[in-house]
């Protein structure tokens, strides 16, 4: 590439950062980044969650309580005292992506990308009222490489946090609920290309999702969910062996798709 020619746009995160980090090791190539304008201080989940899935889910949590009066005892696939653990895998697709460089020169600069990963998260759940539970939930992700010559060596990521559900449908067998959780995350990437870069960062997440499970027995089922995750991470760092460092914002939104079992005690 001549000297001062701007490369194609990159087209998905690695290559984003993998452009960044060649420019780093060799400064002849120029920055390969979409300038948007300074997009400091977005408050990405105040703007995200509290003004339109917080309300909504506490609207279900209304209707939720309401209707649970008019369950029977022995018909009912979740109560208050139960204890419920779910678990299983999926895909997430963040189709809303932003990563920005924190451009200490000058206005920060952000690339708009899709990101996909497998998911496999665990969820517990102890029944405070008898359409109500409270718990935690434990997520890994493995991120999605789509670039089959990438020297992209580990890219994973991990969300834990606290996590309510309201059990809007309770009959014996079937159990369907809308859950919300927040809580803390971690993102690591590293590549093998002999510079040991490696980029990681720590954020928060907020989900939102709607649960269907169905019982085999009482105590035994399959479940499939659908979810709206977010994830911000405000500090995340690049680095590398010859010393080489920048830092990022990376603000990740987008759906889940999920299958797994579960166990009631």
């Amino acid at each position: 590439m001549p000297e001062g020619q701007i490369p194609l746009i990159v087209q998905n995160r690695m290559e984003f950062l993998q452009h960044n980090f060649r420019k780093a090791r060799n400064p002849v190539l120029p920055a390969c980044r979409l300038h948007t304008g300074d997009k400091r201080n977005l408050n990405f989940i105040q703007t995200t969650i509290m003004k339109h899935h917080l309300p909504l889910f506490i609207l279900i949590l209304a209707v939720a309580g309401m209707t649970a009066q008019k369950k029977e005892s022995g018909d009912r696939s979740f109560a208050k005292g139960n204890q419920l653990m779910d678990g299983g895998f999926g895909l997430a697709f963040f189709g809303n992506s932003e990563i920005t460089w924190k451009n200490p020169n000058g206005p920060h600069e952000t690339d708009k990308d899709t990101v996909g990963s497998f998911i496999f998260p665990v969820r517990y759940q102890y029944g405070i009222l008898d359409w109500l539970g409270v718990g935690g939930m434990l997520r890994f992700h493995n991120y999605i490489e789509g670039d089959k010559d990438s020297t992209n060596e580990r890219a994973v990521g991990f969300d834990i946090g606290l996590r309510t559900e309201a059990h809007y449908l309770r009959t014996r067998r079937l159990d369907f609920g809308v859950g919300l959780g927040f809580g803390f995350s971690r993102g690591d990437w590293r590549w093998n290309d002999g510079s040991d870069v490696h980029v990681y960062g720590s954020g928060t997440h907020m989900d939102l999702d709607f649960i269907f499970r169905f019982y085999f027995s009482d105590h035994f089922g399959m479940n499939a969910s659908y979810g709206r995750i977010f994830q911000t991470y405000p500090n995340v760092v690049g680095e590398n062996t010859n010393g080489w460092r920048e830092e990022y914002d990376f603000r990740f939104r987008g759906g889940s798709w999920l299958i797994g079992i579960h166990v009631k005690f």
